[in-house]
């Protein structure tokens, strides 16, 4: 079990709200093999490890009879078929230079075949396409059935040591620190760390970001998922 709270620079000044919220997780690791995320103590995702995490021989497995249909439309913008380049259009990058003419004393049997000499085209305007609308017939993101794994076998996870913490940011926006970070085998004690340290510095933090930007800080609503450990 583990507690880290995610919170922005000193100055939240020019980060927005979606890169200096305050959060509290936890993760707890059940001995069933079972899981559970919570954000600010409200469950926000739950599951079992050999169906959710990619570990080991998986319980279920794509269905290799199961094809796509032929009219499974997964592209969720199309090209707009009513949509017309239009007339004036320019698309070409280089045009023949119009001031340079062929020199009277050319000769095409000595010289060779003359080429007017090209420049870049100030009238170009891009490749052009056409614009993009959603499909009304598009499905989704096709998928085989899954169907059980025969080489899948019920067991639980091997005993462990945990001596770490990894943590894989994927994040477009700045501002994301990561800190107090508990590991322990013990939910009450790392809910009374929570409540003495992470709380008191979320609060802090919250009121801080709320006092810059001039408006409450709402916390995150999760959604609700129903915890079976």
């Amino acid at each position: 079990f583990f507690l880290m709270i995610r919170r922005p620079p000193r100055s939240t000044q020019g980060v927005s709200s979606a890169a200096s919220d305050v959060y509290k997780r936890q993760f707890v690791l059940y001995p069933n093999a079972f899981y559970a995320v919570y954000l600010d103590a409200q469950i926000l995702d739950n599951g079992t490890v050999s169906e959710d995490w990619d570990m080991g021989i998986p319980k279920t497995m794509p269905d290799p009879a199961d094809k796509k249909p032929g009219d499974w439309e997964d592209y969720m913008y199309i090209d707009d078929p009513d949509d017309v380049k239009p007339a004036d259009w320019d698309d070409q990058t280089m045009i023949p230079d119009t001031s340079i003419q062929k020199p009277a004393d050319w000769d095409d049997k000595i010289e060779g075949f003359w080429e007017t000499p090209m420049i870049k085209n100030p009238n170009y305007k891009g490749v052009w396409t056409r614009k993009k609308i959603l499909n009304k017939k598009y499905k989704g993101i096709w998928k085989a059935a899954r169907i059980p794994n025969p080489k899948y076998k019920e067991e639980l996870p091997q005993e462990y040591t945990i001596g770490g913490v990894g943590i894989d940011v994927w994040q477009v926006k700045p501002g994301t620190i990561f800190d107090n970070i508990m590991i322990t085998d013990s939910i009450d004690d790392a809910l009374a760390q929570a409540e003495t340290i992470i709380e008191r510095q979320v609060e802090t933090e919250r009121e801080k970001k709320s006092k810059e930007e001039g408006k409450p800080i709402e916390k995150p609503k999760p959604r609700e998922v129903e915890v079976k450990p």
